[in-house]
């Protein structure tokens, strides 16, 4: 398993997305930090589980809040709309003025 702090192309250089990012490197290379990791009590097993269980926490967290969002987009949407409405259909012939 790859650092997620190095990624890497295969070809040994860093990949980055664009010519002005920065990446993060590390002197610790993989097995150093499996190493450490196993002398810690993890083994890679339980680091993918908590990895997924972080993951799918995250994606969740993202779901209930982009949820939140459309539904407070769409109140504002009707509230406009209904302002919209009363004011159309509320609109008096003329200006109100007298000639």
């Amino acid at each position: 398993m790859t650092s997620p702090i190095t990624p890497s192309n295969g070809s040994g250089r860093a990949l980055s997305l664009t010519s002005s990012a920065i990446v993060l490197k590390t002197p610790l290379t993989d097995e150093k930090i499996w190493k450490r990791l196993k002398e810690a009590g993890f083994d890679e097993e339980s680091v993918k589980r908590r990895d997924k269980a972080a993951l799918i926490a995250y994606i969740a967290n993202l779901e209930a809040e982009v949820c939140f969002l459309l539904v407070h987009f769409f109140l504002i949407y009707c509230c406009f709309y209904l302002n919209f409405l009363f004011f159309f259909f509320t609109k008096k012939e003329g200006n109100g003025r007298k000639p």
